[in-house]
């Protein structure tokens, strides 16, 4: 095949996939087609995409195809910006080529031989002139002519998908605003029902894991009656924000249930998991000190967690976790309480044997 149509051919194709695209609104529709597809056309092996949070400057992994890395473990993988050559990419905004995995230091010892890698291009996806991500490509081919035509098709298409994630965010952060609350920046209540539903069909149908973790701030009252509501507010607003930081970005959901008690649904998250990021919770709130006037001031939670299982209803799974809440509570407050779900009832032999 000629040169000219090596590309006419590789660009129809790329514009197929950017109509694609461009069309959808969904933000994980759009990064778990490109990395699917992009690499049929240009012959890619592994194929990443890691998308910005802006407000923490990380790039967290958020598609890939590369069947061993399962959404738990995906969740984990981020890069400050700045750190290794995905973050000093998303901090340059200059592309990175490695001609040679095998020899590259970055690489030594990472390099997986069932993919033949044998090279890497790094490039950030930048739309309106800001940085939104990074996609990672290995084993583009090595010879240096079809490298250069390569990477000049591959750049034309992370631009438009660039600009295809960033309408799908800006769209995305519109909808987020009208589910969270005000004050706390968690997700409202109704929204927390909606997607209790969701994830509960999920575990389910995938035989995943599920968890719930509910959360009181004890003696809230007398702490608002007291104090005033101002620092009751910086009260709420200080626990959310340790809430949100100790949640998985894009997988777990921390909402305001009401008043002055949190939830947070934890997918694919056994029990142990579940009582440890609540304690983990728990423990850093009450290093929190808040100020009223001279005096210093100091608050703990109450919290239940319960791990679903399959017999559970939803209106079941809050109930005990909600339960092993104010057992806590009961107990001494300033501690975490782990659900004990009823087993399955079998049903009564009619004949009464």
């Amino acid at each position: 095949m000629s040169e000219k149509s090596y590309m006419l051919e590789k660009l129809m194709q790329l514009a197929d996939m950017s109509k694609h695209i461009n069309m959808s609104m969904d933000l994980r529709h759009i990064v778990n087609y490109a990395v699917e597809h992009l690499p049929k056309i240009m012959g890619l092996s592994i194929t990443s995409i890691f998308l910005l949070d802006k407000e923490r400057n990380v790039l967290y992994m958020a598609a890939s195809n590369d069947r061993s890395i399962d959404k738990e473990k995906m969740s984990r993988i981020k890069f400050q910006l700045g750190e290794g050559l995905i973050g000093k990419v998303g901090a340059s905004l200059e592309p990175v080529i490695v001609d040679d995995v095998e020899k590259h230091r970055a690489f030594r010892g990472h390099s997986d031989p069932k993919y033949g890698d044998k090279s890497c291009r790094i490039l950030p996806m930048i739309a309106a002139g800001k940085l939104v991500g990074v996609i990672t490509m290995t084993s583009v081919p090595n010879n240096p002519e079809e490298a250069y035509h390569d990477t000049a098709l591959l750049s034309l298409f992370v631009n438009h998908t660039a600009i295809a994630v960033r309408n799908a965010q800006l769209l995305a952060t519109a909808r987020d605003e009208a589910d969270r609350d005000g004050l706390t920046k968690l997700y409202t209540h109704r929204y927390f029902h909606v997607h209790l539903e969701r994830e509960i069909a999920r575990a389910r149908r995938y035989h995943t894991k599920l968890s719930l973790m509910m959360i009181d701030i004890d003696n809230f009252k007398e702490f608002n009656d007291s104090f005033g509501h101002l620092i009751g507010d910086e009260v709420l607003v200080g626990v959310s924000g340790i809430m949100l930081a100790n949640m998985r970005v894009g997988v777990d959901i921390p909402c305001r249930y009401g008043g002055d008690e949190f939830v947070a649904i934890l997918p694919e998250t056994d029990l142990q998991a579940a009582f440890d990021a609540a304690e983990r919770i728990r423990m850093m709130v009450e290093l929190l000190e808040f100020s009223a006037g001279e005096k210093r001031l100091a608050t703990t939670l109450s919290i239940g967690v319960c791990e679903y299982a399959r017999h559970l209803s939803k209106v079941e799974f809050i109930d005990l976790t909600d339960k092993a809440m104010f057992a806590s509570k009961e107990a001494g407050r300033n501690r975490t309480t782990v659900a004990q779900v009823p087993p399955v009832q079998e049903p009564s032999d009619p004949s009464g044997q």
